[in-house]
């Protein structure tokens, strides 16, 4: 507590010329395009950058995928940046102007925000600390003159094996870019690509990376005044991929479905919540999530059950892929990534999913069965968050709602792949199935199990005739799995570990398997 109380009365050191604190607070604490904890349109296409960089370091450099960074957002603003740099480790940001700081600190309490500059921040602070130093639209805000010295401030926070990302309007692109300034904006003093590099070098860093984020010519502009008037909106990042969550009364365990999409390393992806009549908080805590990050939404309406819940979804999804994911599960954090990379390879393919792991009532990994399609004529061994394309889901005409009592997954994926189309299982652990007790009271239930195959049986005849033969192959199959279970409830020993399992979540003889 010590240092952050010494900081806060430090005054304004070498950027105090250039730096206006009523402008400053007027946008980040009271404009509302700029003074909300999610990025707005322009900050999503430069976190985009960022994210890219810092994976193209973790893929080409020294950093592994799993290092936690010690990091340093020089500039954090509002605390925006900040708080998407605290996915790769701990992050402390700091701003020369103290009311901003404390905005910061209110949206993003968990995080530190310290008020100052690089230059007091090596006055009270050990040196060379950093694995990575962020400077996102802050080295145009410099006069020239200073700009010397805040770079080599840079190189003495950061350690020796440490890393600079910098984003910055190129001068090359000066008259563009007064076009987006705002009235009473300070001025700036735009930098070249060179004047950075020289600057860079001169300090002992290597350019090891550059990316250009393009703007349109100045004709295209239409005369607009202000960043805020919607121009980005023309230029939002693409959705490719939408990840569908339906929730009903799931709001124990919803934050952490959600959480593993906001950890993906993939980026140009979207949310979409659906609200199906819960009486708990799913409602809110779907409200906070769409508050903290834009690609979040949420769409509430009356139960109508998993597969109409699943289409309402997919139905408002503007991604190319759907990802449908259950409240309860979870998603490893390269799933996405390692997913679209794989349709990027191979276009033709239907559907892309990985290898599997229980937890919960159950843990470990989850063995299921290699695909084949006669294999799938008996039973499915693709759970319900693969990858597929809408244009298919269209196809097929959605999940069926017939489906009302389980197995919809089944139906989709034999809809989807029974005229043809390859497959990919991914050899990496991507997927989190979370095991609880009451699910296994379904199995008791055989009057449905009866009716769900019987729809399938009739629905697929073409399937289940190509691949097993007849129908009554198929009964048999059913009648044999279905016979296997029931035999189970015929023993003592087995009624009453269901009854503890179901109700106490325990088992007494370790008989009952899911």
């Amino acid at each position: 507590m010590r240092f952050f109380r010494k900081i806060k009365k430090i005054i304004l050191g070498r950027n105090k010329r250039v730096i206006e604190p009523d402008y400053y607070e007027q946008l980040f604490v009271h404009n509302t395009y700029w003074n909300t904890p999610q990025p707005n349109d322009e900050e999503i296409l430069r976190f985009k950058i960022i994210h890219n960089f810092i994976e193209y370091l973790k893929s080409d450099f020294s950093l592994k995928k799993e290092d936690r960074l010690k990091i340093l957002d020089l500039g954090s603003g509002r605390g925006w940046l900040s708080s998407l740099l605290s996915n790769y480790g701990t992050v402390l940001g700091v701003e020369p102007v103290a009311k901003v700081v404390d905005h910061a600190k209110k949206m993003f309490p968990n995080l530190n925000f310290v008020c100052g500059t690089s230059t007091d921040l090596l006055k009270i602070t050990d040196h060379a600390q950093y694995d990575l130093i962020v400077s996102s639209e802050v080295i145009e805000h410099i006069v020239d003159e200073a700009k010397p010295g805040f770079m080599n401030d840079i190189k003495r926070l950061l350690n020796d094996n440490g890393f600079l990302i910098i984003t910055t309007p190129r001068k090359e692109a000066e008259i563009e870019w007064n076009a987006y300034v705002l009235p009473g904006q300070p001025v700036e003093d735009w930098i070249t690509e060179l004047e950075l590099e020289k600057l860079a070098t001169e300090n002992s860093f290597r350019v090891i990376k550059k990316e250009r984020l393009a703007i349109p010519p100045l004709q295209e502009l239409q005369a607009l005044k202000y960043i805020n008037s919607g121009y980005f909106k023309k230029y939002k990042m693409r959705i490719q991929i939408s990840v569908i969550v339906p929730c009903y009364n799931q709001g124990i365990f919803l934050n952490e479905a959600l959480k593993s999409v906001f950890d993906q390393t993939y980026f140009d992806w979207e949310c979409i919540i659906i609200n199906d009549g819960s009486t708990d908080n799913t409602q809110e805590i779907a409200e906070l999530w769409v508050k903290k990050d834009r690609r979040f939404s949420c769409i509430t309406q009356l139960n109508s059950g998993l597969c109409a819940a699943r289409n309402a979804g997919i139905e408002k999804a503007i991604g190319v892929y759907i990802l449908p994911l259950d409240a309860d599960d979870k998603i490893g954090r390269d799933y996405l990534q390692l997913a679209m990379q794989a349709f990027e390879n191979e276009p033709s393919l239907k559907l892309v999913y990985c290898k599997a792991e229980k937890f919960g009532f159950e843990s470990g990994p989850w063995m299921l069965e290699d695909f084949s399609l006669k294999a799938l004529a008996t039973e499915n061994m693709i759970f319900c968050s693969a990858v597929y394309k809408k244009e298919d889901w269209l196809a097929i005409g959605g999940y069926d709602k017939n489906m009302k009592f389980g197995l919809e997954d089944w139906e989709f994926w034999i809809s989807l792949l029974k005229n043809g189309g390859s497959l990919l299982c991914l050899e990496y652990i991507g997927f989190f199935y979370q095991v609880k007790p009451i699910s296994m009271v379904k199995l008791l239930n055989q009057e449905k199990r009866k009716y769900l195959f019987n729809y399938l049986s009739i629905k697929h005849a073409d399937f289940f005739v190509n691949q097993l033969g007849s129908f009554q192959q198929l009964i048999i199959d059913r009648d044999h799995s279905e016979a296997n279970f029931y035999a189970k409830t015929k023993s003592r020993k087995f009624i009453v570990d269901f009854i503890t399992v179901s109700f106490f979540s325990f088992s007494i003889f370790k008989k009952y398997k899911k």
